[in-house]
């Protein structure tokens, strides 16, 4: 029998079996390793590669306006303020 604390007359709990101890153990592996397989598959589709001329909006292939080296389709800006500018004139 396994006890929770060291001293069997003291243990707030029941004892638990040698069975259910090994079976414990395997579930708390199975569920690390499935999260380790997880982090790790996240983490390569986080880093696909993307076009280098794409912008921060989305890929350059599906939207001509996301390409870096876009023409500003608007007159150029004559302000200051970077809250009267749009994203293609900052």
């Amino acid at each position: 029998m396994v006890y929770f604390s060291e001293d069997p007359e003291t243990s707030p709990r029941d004892p638990i079996s040698e069975g259910m101890l090994a079976h414990l153990v395997k579930t708390m592996r199975t569920i690390l390793t499935v999260s380790v397989l997880l982090l790790n598959a996240t983490g390569a589709y986080a880093q696909q590669q993307r076009d280098s001329n794409s912008m921060g909006g989305g890929d350059c292939a599906s939207n001509v306006y996301n390409c870096a080296d876009t023409p500003n389709p608007l007159p150029e800006a004559t302000t200051v303020w970077i809250e009267e500018m749009t994203w293609m004139d900052v």
